[in-house]
């Protein structure tokens, strides 16, 4: 999931221009689709309790990785806001993130089958937030 613009939907509500409104709600929608076939694919019968626990296993760990390139990104944008024009400030693109990880994507491995057990604790515990961001080329 393109977490990063998916945070930056919390860049919408600010927003006052039309077409940027319009532009990243249909971003937003098309990332949500996404994720559901994912998660409904995860969870149907076509799936096997063995799959599902090798998704569990390397939960945390995909998780990890992909925050850290998506901390490298957002470390890259300019430390202002501009929310009429839907920009959130890089804080609020990362608390943004965050919330999305705990709210959307964790329920959704869950409700598909799968132990989020590590990567919510590793999430509530701020290891997240604690964590370094990578330059990109180190990625």
């Amino acid at each position: 999931m393109g977490l990063p613009f998916l945070a930056a939907g919390s860049g919408v509500c600010g927003a006052i221009a039309p077409p940027v409104r319009a532009a990243v709600r249909e971003v937003l929608e098309d990332e949500i689709r996404h994720a559901r076939i994912g998660w409904a694919y995860l969870g149907s019968r076509d799936t096997t309790s063995e799959e599902r626990r090798l998704v569990s296993a390397w939960l945390l760990p995909l998780l990890r990785a992909q925050w850290t390139r998506w901390r490298a990104q957002i470390a890259t944008l300019p430390d202002f806001e501009l929310p009429a024009h839907g920009c959130p400030s890089p804080v609020a693109i990362e608390r943004a993130s965050l919330s999305s990880i705990r709210d959307l994507v964790l329920p959704g491995f869950a409700r598909a089958g799968v132990d989020i057990s590590e990567a919510q604790d590793w999430l509530t515990s701020g290891r997240a937030r604690r964590s370094r961001p990578w330059p990109l080329s180190a990625v």
